[in-house]
């Protein structure tokens, strides 16, 4: 599973990233991002990739970079900053930084320069997935059987694109509570396993005896793959703000 770390001195965006990336699988860890904080417990993370926030009139975006990258170690990350002079986003990108986002940001350019990012670390993530009858769509956020499209939740979507991200490993009720839902009290596995059913019910072929979803009993779900994927095409691509509105209508 992916780990994104997002260091920000910006409660609200620090939020609006999580919501955004969280519907991709990713796995998340906030920071808060000052001169005078410790981050020194963030060694323990091993996080695959920073997201760094700064807000205007606090610490520079080269300044957190370097001193994230001296807590942590050099990581693939991404600027989300406020400057648009090109002396700024060269001084952040010699302090470390791999890209450079101009804010306001669209959602699907971090997520794509993310995406981007990962894949030339060797994490590929294709854009569209195929098993069984069901086609996925990253990019368009859609999914469909047997050629028709399935309605799916928030919080349905966001499962999925965990399981799809991580084929294979054993992912433990706490994991994916923490990925999707954001907690991993374990009082509320109740909740996970009523959303893993409605995810049969929707893309298992025999929900009754499922092929994909499989219970490791005690520990969690696995994803049984293979996968056939490809990229989507532009023709496909939607736009991913609208799209990810129509959804949040779903709880």
């Amino acid at each position: 599973m992916d780990k994104i770390l997002i260091l920000s001195e910006d409660g609200a965006g620090a939020s609006l990233l999580r919501t955004i990336l969280q519907d991709e699988g990713y796995l998340l860890f906030l920071a808060s991002a000052g001169r005078d904080g410790s981050l020194s417990y963030l060694r323990t993370l091993e996080a695959d990739a920073v997201i760094i926030d700064a807000a205007e009139g606090g610490c520079g975006p080269a300044e957190l970079c370097a001193l994230l990258h001296a807590y942590i170690g050099i990581k693939p990350t991404i600027i989300l900053g406020n400057s648009t002079e090109e002396t700024d986003k060269a001084i952040a990108l010699e302090a470390g930084a791999d890209d450079y986002v101009i804010k306001p940001f669209a959602a699907r350019e971090v997520i794509a320069r993310l995406h981007a990012l990962l894949r030339r670390r060797g994490n590929d993530r294709a854009s569209v997935v195929r098993f069984d009858n069901v086609e996925v769509d990253r990019v368009n956020r859609t999914v469909k059987s047997n050629g028709q499209r399935i309605e799916m939740t928030r919080y349905e979507y966001r499962l999925r694109a965990c399981f799809l991200s991580n084929l294979d490993m054993a992912l433990t009720h706490e994991m994916l509570l923490a990925a999707v839902w954001g907690y991993n009290d374990g009082c509320r596995l109740r909740t996970l396993d009523a959303y893993v059913g409605r995810l049969r019910r929707k893309c298992e072929r025999d929900p009754a005896n499922p092929g994909r979803i499989i219970t490791i009993h005690g520990v969690g779900y696995r994803f049984r793959g293979p996968l056939v994927a490809r990229e989507s095409s532009s023709a496909d691509t939607a736009d991913y703000e609208s799209v990810f509105s129509a959804r949040a209508a779903f709880e």
